[in-house]
Order: C-alpha cells, then structure tokens, then sequence
C-alpha cells in the first residue's frame, strides 16, 4: 500500500489492539473510561472541524461515527505521512519510524518509568497525562 500523506486537518488517534473490541456502539452496552475517553473526545474534535481517524479494535463496527472514522488498528500504514499523530496508553509504538508533523502519548494508565527512552520521547512532541499523579509516576525530564 503506498503511503498516504495527510492533510493539515487530519488527526489519527492509534488505540492499537485491545482486550476487548470496541467502537462507538459500545456506549450502548457499556464502555470502559479510557475507551470512552477516545470516543468523546474524538466527536468533540469532529465538531472543530477535524477528521478524526482513530485505529481501535472495533472488529466488525468500523465505519464512520459522528464524524470519526474507525478502522481495525492491523490497516494502519506505518509508512503514512501522518499531520497529528497520537498514540493511545502505547509509548512503545513510538520505536516505529513514524513521521508526523505532531506525535503525541496519551496516557491513561500508572506508567513504566522504564518504558521512557531517550529515543522514544525524542520522536513526542507532547505527552497527556490525566492527572499530577500520573504524571509523577514517569521521568521528570519529558
């Protein structure tokens, strides 16, 4: 697949694989937080005026939801020229060469102290932690 190079109003949100599947359909039934947390916010990011991609593990959900397109996390190309690229509670996809204009960690989870090389936090921009607690939980250096 060649890769794609994407526009300056696209946002791709990496979920990964996950313990269950899940999509926007899942609200119905019950959700967990962080989940949630990439289906809110992604809508309220839609509403700006962004395209919303986000890689989740929505099995057979994929498709487009309030303006966010999920897709199965295997159909992302890791060759793409990504505008915003965000990655979801997985600081180790940052060992992949990804080349974004913006590379973001969302963290939702106590976190690793370990897992934060100089070579991974050297390819982020930012990192979103939820809370200080979070927060004091890695190197005082990112």
């Amino acid at each position: 697949m060649p890769p794609k190079v994407w526009d300056d109003n696209e946002v791709v949100i990496y979920c990964g694989p996950g313990f269950e599947k899940w999509s926007p359909k899942s609200l119905a039934k019950g959700l967990g937080g962080s989940e949630e947390a990439v289906v809110y916010n992604s809508r309220e990011l839609a509403k700006l005026g962004w395209k919303v991609t986000v890689y989740g593990d929505p099995q057979d959900d994929e498709g487009e939801y309030d303006g966010v397109f999920y897709k199965n996390h295997y159909e992302i190309n890791w060759r793409d020229q990504f505008n915003i690229f965000v990655s979801w509670r997985q600081i180790g996809v940052f060992d992949l060469p990804i080349q974004a204009k913006k590379a973001y960690l969302w963290n939702h989870d106590i976190q690793n102290p370990m897992t934060y090389t100089k070579e991974r936090v050297d390819k982020i921009d930012k990192v979103f932690f939820l809370s200080q607690w979070h927060r004091e939980n890695v190197p005082a250096n990112i």
